[in-house]
């Protein structure tokens, strides 16, 4: 490889990080499909060590690529000696063959969607995707490795008058429940437009998949990060209590949404007990980090977009608890999405979200107008009772509803 050679010549240490994506998309409009593309992408990113310097750029031309992350590293604040090299554990169930035929696969599940929806009377707009990513990394330290994923998923909107609501299923495979997600948008749409205000009070509190995964991502997750913690941005230290649950990160998990062989600088993931039984146990680490912390790297170092700086990130979170109870009681409060997550402090753990599709249970479904949940997630996570049985997963979390003793909420 000429790119290779060149900065072997230039550069004390060089990686050369290639992503080719295959995306398909339909969308659905107004209960109509308006559009189906597909798009081929292909691109590099490059990090050089110049000095003790790095160096990053990305871009299509992997030659200039070169040349430019080179300059970079001449002016760069970011340190590192060398990069990884690493043997890696095949991951499992991230491939689906028939990534081939999806074509027929997107127009069936728009017909499933549409057909779905059609009992409701409700507005729909969807998005359904079918994509093949192909990853190579090889660098000065010896490694070149490549590995292919497929993934298929879709979001489902469902509006009538005044109430909306939403639901959004991924997997590896071609086996996405179109009806499910459909049906299960439109009844909570339905269920809105007969909402009430909700008092002030102390309820008990049933998050869903998506809002346990909307809250921990933004409130909890940043804090796992080893890189977070040396600059001091975590509030985790070893031997901290995190509730009474377990957090595992999983990038081995057969068929996980975020599993592959290796992240995104080459290192092999690996499952890594982060919160055992209470305990805060582990951070997560890339290369660099790892060092500086004196652990073992626990594959984690992830790249959001191609021109993106290599980060940490978990993986598959799996949440686990020792209750698995039916979730039921007296004015039980379920909500089944969070508005504004985004705008917790990943430090402190902070949280102040708006509740999305929220129900009292309390003899019978009453659908809620507003309600308004805040706090700090670590003193949040005590108040867990209990898990349900419908574990999903929902981007990085797998977790099924969780039960929350005495939560102040605002109405």
């Amino acid at each position: 490889m000429e790119a290779a050679k060149f900065l072997e010549k230039n550069a004390d240490a060089w990686e050369i990080f290639k992503a080719k994506e295959h995306l398909k998309v339909l969308k659905i409009e107004n209960n109509r499909i308006k559009s189906v593309n597909e798009g081929l992408e292909e691109g590099y990113a490059v990090r050089v060590v110049v000095n003790g310097k790095v160096g990053f750029a990305s871009g299509n031309d992997l030659m200039e690529i070169c040349k430019n992350a080179i300059k970079i590293a001449r002016i760069s604040e970011e340190r590192l000696e060398e990069f990884p090299f690493s043997k890696h554990k095949k991951a499992e169930g991230i491939h689906d063959k028939r990534f081939d035929e999806s074509d027929n696969w997107l127009l069936e599940s728009a017909e499933v969607v549409l057909n779905t929806i059609d009992e409701f009377g409700c507005i729909i707009n969807s998005t359904i995707e079918a994509g093949k990513n192909e990853v190579t990394i090889v660098n000065s330290s010896g490694l070149d490795c490549t590995e292919t994923s497929t993934s298929f998923g879709g979001l489902v909107e469902v509006v009538r008058e005044d109430s909306s609501s939403y639901e959004i299923q991924e997997s590896r495979k071609m086996d996405v429940d179109f009806e499910w997600m459909t049906k299960k948008a439109a009844k909570l749409t339905l269920e809105g437009l007969k909402a009430v205000k909700l008092d002030k009070g102390v309820y008990d509190v049933v998050l869903s998949p998506i809002a346990v995964h909307q809250l921990l991502f933004f409130a909890l997750y940043p804090a796992f990060s080893a890189e977070n913690f040396l600059k001091g941005r975590s509030a985790l230290k070893i031997g901290d209590e995190v509730g009474k649950i377990t957090i595992v990160d999983d990038g081995k998990l057969k068929g996980g949404l975020f599993t592959s062989s290796f992240d995104d600088e080459g290192m092999d993931t690996k499952k890594t007990v982060v919160v055992d039984r209470g305990e805060f146990r582990s951070f997560l680490a890339d290369f660099k980090y790892s060092k500086e912390l004196n652990i073992d790297a626990t594959g984690n170092c992830y790249r959001e977009e191609l021109n993106s700086y290599p980060t940490i990130a978990p993986t598959n979170v799996v949440l686990d608890f020792k209750d698995k109870v039916e979730l039921e009681g007296e004015k039980i409060l379920e909500i089944h999405a969070f508005i504004g997550s985004h705008t917790s402090n990943p430090v402190s753990g902070d949280f102040s979200l708006e509740c999305m599709n929220a129900v009292l249970i309390d003899k019978e479904r009453i659908p809620i107008k507003t309600a308004m949940i805040y706090g700090n997630v670590y003193e949040f996570l005590k108040k867990i009772d209990g898990f349900g049985r419908d574990t999903r997963q929902f981007e990085n979390t797998i977790t099924p509803s969780i039960l929350f003793r005495d939560v102040v909420v605002s109405g």
